[in-house]
């Protein structure tokens, strides 16, 4: 049975039922956030990502405050149901279409927010992008963006502040065929190849994005706990653009600078 609530909606783009995309494997859809207050005394970013064909679902919370990044890490079993939008405490809700979006983290581990983006304009379609590598399709997708306000409140351990007013920022949504997940060990014709066992490329400089601050690490992984410190294997979500040391497709905290102070903290909890 792989029908799903997108097949009520007029959506299809092919014979098939929504919960398939093509026959990629690394096919993805994903959504960024990111809102800065006017006068750069705080931050936060957000990315949700769906992989159909691995039938999986990421999310990522993240907010500077006082000088500490407090970071969520969520990622669930899909079940193939693609207007499934929240893994974990974190979900994104469409409002109004290419408008208006509302970004949720329920309580979890001291953290909540509850923040509404409203576009400035209507979004951009960039071009779409296409690398290949020999013969073979690296990458191909589109990406809109959109920049826009943002208006709501995060809590970090006890403390409720409001957004401050002003807030901007953007968000984008990507879809397409991007390295998700295990690598593929197929060589490529005509190309020397050195097998990995790693999680796909890798950022040449994981800690770039946190060097200046101290990080708080949250991660909820649904049927899965470990001890304080290890990691139960990686995400398949690929780090979004500018949070590297961050990424949900790492398989350990990130380094950050010299001295700073890295927690990771897993729970299991059921996606919604």
């Amino acid at each position: 049975m792989v029908l799903s609530r997108g097949d009520d909606y007029p959506i299809h783009q092919t014979p098939e039922p929504v919960a398939f995309a093509g026959t990629d494997r690394n096919f993805y859809d994903r959504y960024f956030f990111n809102g800065y207050a006017p006068d750069g005394s705080g931050f936060f970013a957000v990315a949700l990502g769906i992989y159909p064909h691995l039938d999986i679902i990421d999310a990522h919370f993240n907010v500077v405050r006082d000088g500490v990044q407090h970071c969520v890490h969520a990622s669930a079993e899909l079940g193939m149901e693609r207007m499934a939008m929240a893994a974990g405490p974190i979900s994104v809700e469409i409002i109004e279409a290419l408008n208006i979006l509302r970004i949720r983290l329920e309580p979890f581990e001291n953290m909540a927010a509850d923040i509404t983006f409203t576009g400035r304009a209507f979004p951009i379609e960039e071009p779409r992008f296409t690398h290949r590598i020999g013969p073979r399709a690296f990458m191909d997708y589109t990406r809109l963006t959109q920049n826009g306000g943002y208006e709501g409140w995060i809590e970090v351990d006890g403390d409720k502040q409001d957004l401050a007013a002003g807030t901007m920022g953007t968000r984008d949504r990507s879809w397409g065929v991007r390295p998700i997940g295990a690598r593929d060990t197929q060589p490529m014709p005509g190309r020397r190849y050195r097998a990995s066992s790693g999680n796909g490329p890798r950022s040449t400089s994981p800690a770039a994005a946190c060097s200046s601050t101290s990080i708080t690490m949250r991660r909820a992984m649904p049927g899965t706990r470990a001890p304080h410190g290890r990691a139960r294997g990686p995400l398949p979500m690929r780090s979004p653009r500018g949070m590297a040391a961050c990424a949900p497709g790492s398989n350990r905290a990130p380094a950050g600078r010299r001295g700073a102070r890295s927690r990771l903290r897993y729970a299991a909890r059921p996606n919604r």
